[in-house]
């Protein structure tokens, strides 16, 4: 618990810090470790990429074997009480064979075309997890303050009753919190339309860049003409907001190596107009073709006069 306590107050940090201040969320798996990345280099990515591997298959393998496990002890001892079940193979149960195998073969259903990404179903079932607290802490309260179930000795004495009770009632507090933001969640799923935080992003590059913005039918930002104003890291935290852009025109901005790594998730980017040589000397050719090997779909130049394409065909 302490090493899991220590790794989330790390991501937390390095979220607070890069994300929040600039105004970024996580939309996708590959937000996180693009998140090491603007930091560490490409190793940060790679290492990243290792724990969620890591973490991903010690998760599924311990609890399909855990859970049909547990499932068949119960079942067990539900029609036998008295049965003594120790050195009981549990694993040879059917029940155990059914848990173990639904628990393996049920996550390839959400590799379907169409389904949640990996950060919305991780908000799910969390959230879920969150839902099921108030069960737990009251089935603790009662077994507590039942001296036939804790024996009478180790019964509550008042202010453990007081202490379970404020936890209670934050479970409870917390289950409505997630059962609110789940709903809000679920409900967006498969909408076409623009999400809030993509809203905001392209409001705040038209105030803040004299961004030429141009929408589709939908509200996203189909193509965007940067100003010649100063790119902060708040500004490329917004820019990466705009996830189904077309075509971005940077031919006025000054901007270096370490800001392309913003771009790196266009994937419907198919023009990208980046400054000249002789305007930001600070972007080297290795950073663009490095670039190009993530959108190997668009096509990028460097001109300080750039032509904005037709944007009249859907």
């Amino acid at each position: 618990m302490a090493v899991m306590l220590i790794l989330d107050l790390s991501i937390w940090t390095l979220g607070a810090e890069t994300l929040h201040a600039d105004g970024g969320t996580i939309d996708t798996m590959d937000d996180l470790p693009w998140l090491l990345g603007t930091r560490l280099g490409r190793l940060g990515e790679l290492v990243f990429y290792a724990g969620i591997f890591a973490a991903v298959f010690t998760s599924l393998v311990g609890h399909a074997l855990g859970l049909g496990m547990l499932a068949s002890h119960c079942w067990l001892r539900i029609n036998s009480p008295d049965i003594s079940l120790a050195g009981t193979d549990f694993r040879k149960t059917r029940l155990y064979q059914a848990v173990a195998s639904w628990c393996l073969i049920s996550p390839l259903i959400w590799t379907l075309p169409g389904m949640p990404d990996f950060v919305a179903l991780t908000l799910v079932v969390n959230a879920l997890q969150v839902i099921l607290l108030p069960l737990i802490a009251g089935g603790l309260w009662i077994l507590s303050s039942r001296g036939n179930d804790i024996g009478p000795e180790f019964r509550n004495r008042w202010w453990e009753h007081v202490v379970l009770g404020l936890l209670l009632g934050l479970a409870i507090a917390g289950a409505w919190g997630a059962i609110t933001s789940t709903y809000d969640t679920v409900s967006n799923w498969g909408s076409s339309q623009p999400t809030a935080a993509q809203t905001q992003a392209a409001d705040t590059l038209a105030a803040h860049l004299d961004a030429d913005l141009v929408f589709d039918s939908d509200g996203h930002v189909l193509s965007a003409t940067i100003g010649g104003h100063p790119l902060t890291q708040s500004h490329l935290a917004q820019l990466r907001q705009l996830s189904r852009i077309e075509h971005l025109d940077m031919g006025r901005s000054q901007i270096n190596d370490g800001d392309l790594r913003y771009l790196q998730r266009f994937t419907h980017l198919r023009t990208l107009v980046l400054p000249s040589a002789s305007d930001s000397a600070a972007l080297s050719q290795q950073a663009i073709l490095r670039l190009g090997q993530h959108l190997p779909d668009c096509r990028i130049s460097r001109s300080s006069s750039p032509t904005t394409p037709d944007t009249s065909q859907p």
